[in-house]
Parts: C-alpha cells; sequence; structure tokens
C-alpha cells in the first residue's frame, strides 16, 4: 500500500495527464455517438449509437474518477499520513551517508614527521670544545685562548692564543669542519687593523676536515718583527662560508 501511495505521490502527474487524454477521447466519442444517433432513422440505429454514447461517457466518467481519486490522495490521504513522505527520505538518504564516510577516514597530514631536528646537530659539537693537545712548537706557555671573534664553533683557531707572542715555526691549531665540508684556508695579513687587500694564503687550501689540530704551519721566523692577523675561513660545497675565525699575533724583533 505505501508503495502505491509512493507511486502516486511521484508520478500523479502521468495519471492526470493520461486521464486527461481519455477523457477528451470519450468525450469526443461521445459526442458524434449522439449526432449519429439524433439524425439515425432507423430503431436499430438509434438504440446502436444510443449505446455507444452511454459507453463513451461512462469511459470519460472513469477517467474523472481516477483523476479524482488520485487528486483526493495527493491532497488529503498523503498530508494525513506523513510516515509515507519519510519513505521517500529513508530511500534515498541512506546511499548518500555511506559515501560520504569513505573519504573523511584519510587523515594524510601525517607527515608531521618532516621537521627533523637535523639542523640543530652543529650546537651537539660545543660539547668539546676544550683542546685535547696542545701545540708542541709554540713559542710560548701562554694558555690557549679562544679568540672572541670566532663566533662558529666549526671554524675557530685555538692556538695561537688572541695577542700572543709567536717566533720561529708556528703551529696553527684549530677546527675546520661545518656541515657539507668542502675546504677551509688558513691566511696572514701583517698591521693592525691589516689591509683588507694584504692577506696571502700561507700554504695551500685543504680538503680535508681538522677538529682540534693542527690546521697549518706558519714559519712567523721568516717575517719582520711587527703584528700580524691569522684568518680561518671554511666553506662548503655551495661556495658559502660562516663568519671567519680572526687571531691577533705579534712577531717579535729578532735580537
Amino acid at each position: 500500500m505505501n508503495l502505491l501511495l509512493l507511486l502516486l505521490d511521484q508520478y500523479d502527474w502521468v495519471v492526470y495527464i493520461v486521464c486527461a487524454l481519455g477523457l477528451l477521447l470519450y468525450l469526443g466519442l461521445a459526442r458524434q455517438a449522439y449526432r449519429e444517433y439524433r439524425v439515425s432513422v432507423f430503431a436499430l440505429e438509434r438504440e446502436e449509437k444510443w449505446r455507444e454514447t452511454r459507453q463513451a461517457l461512462a469511459f470519460a466518467a472513469l477517467f474523472a474518477g481516477i483523476a479524482s481519486v488520485t487528486l483526493y490522495v495527493n491532497q488529503v490521504v498523503l498530508r494525513r499520513e506523513p510516515s509515507t513522505r519519510p519513505i521517500t527520505a529513508a530511500l534515498v538518504t541512506p546511499t548518500s551517508t555511506p559515501v560520504l564516510i569513505g573519504p573523511t577516514l584519510t587523515p594524510e597530514p601525517t607527515p608531521t614527521l618532516t621537521p627533523s631536528p637535523t639542523p640543530r646537530r652543529p650546537p651537539l659539537r660545543r660539547a668539546t670544545p676544550t683542546p685535547a693537545t696542545s701545540p708542541t712548537p709554540a713559542a710560548s706557555p701562554t694558555p690557549q685562548v679562544v679568540p672572541p671573534n670566532c663566533p662558529n664553533p666549526g671554524v675557530r683557531i685555538l692556538s695561537p692564543g688572541m695577542n700572543q707572542t709567536v717566533s720561529g715555526t708556528v703551529a696553527v691549531v684549530g677546527t675546520a669542519r661545518i656541515e657539507n665540508f668542502q675546504f677551509y684556508k688558513v691566511e696572514f695579513a701583517p698591521g693592525d687593523p691589516p689591509d683588507p687587500n694584504a692577506w696571502v694564503v700561507i700554504g695551500d687550501v685543504v680538503r680535508s676536515p681538522v677538529e682540534n689540530g693542527v690546521l697549518i704551519t706558519w714559519p712567523a721566523g721568516a717575517f719582520p718583527a711587527g703584528v700580524y692577523w691569522l684568518r680561518l675561513t671554511v666553506v662548503d660545497q655551495t661556495g658559502n662560508f660562516p663568519p671567519p675565525c680572526e687571531v691577533r699575533v705579534i712577531v717579535p724583533a729578532v735580537p
């Protein structure tokens, strides 16, 4: 019964069209049969046309009755029975809800593991700033002093210290190790402050990193007495380099 009411509710316009066409058709047939009935002369023919007229009117009345019943069901019965309307919703909605549940179960923004703390590895080297080895060819037994202008722990001259007096062959001890290491170089320049264009590379560039070891040897005794600066520069694979480390030393006059 509910299925029949549902069909009447959804396809009532089809019933109205069919009933209208049937009503017009049989009214036309009844009209034509009645005209022939009036002009008929013979009693048998008049009786036949009268029967056709009544039959056509009966079919017309049947189509009118069907249309009336459909209208009554839509306007009265279906308005009283709200249970027939939810049937359509129940038949339609279950198909949409399972479809929407599936895609919501894909929480792909889980790549929160990407911000790994790998770039914080360089600060771990600060745990080993104590020089394990002492410079052997140092002229004076002054303690190793980390210069204040060596901000990067991977670019550091440990010996000679700041304002230290050196002579003879000086072993420059320190650390030259950064990420993506390519090479390092140690330069010297006279003057205080030195001329920016007076820096000269000691030996050649070195393509192996060093940590708390001898970076290069500098023949300080071969130069006139005065103030000199030593500079360590470490370059990475991209050609960039952190701030260099500079140390001020003094070469004394030879007696």
